[in-house]
């Protein structure tokens, strides 16, 4: 591989383990705020586990990519 294309494959890699890095980081945040509740919503809590379940597996998908960029450069 031409050191052209090599620097290209690790600026691909980068932007793509960045792009995982700002999508968990969204994900947690969503999380975050899905059960965020005041004193007076406590007795009307309802928390929408499909959409929960979903935002816990994009956050998980989203560090698997970052997990196994990291490998590659390890």
């Amino acid at each position: 591989m031409g050191l052209c294309t090599e620097k290209q494959t690790e600026g691909g890699s980068m932007n793509k383990l960045l792009e995982a890095v700002k999508e968990a980081s969204i994900s947690v945040a969503c999380l975050l705020d899905d059960i965020a509740v005041s004193e007076a919503d406590i007795l009307n809590c309802e928390l929408d586990l499909n959409e929960l379940q979903k935002d816990i597996e994009h956050l998980q998908d989203q560090i698997t990519i970052i997990e196994n960029n990291l490998k590659e450069k390890a």
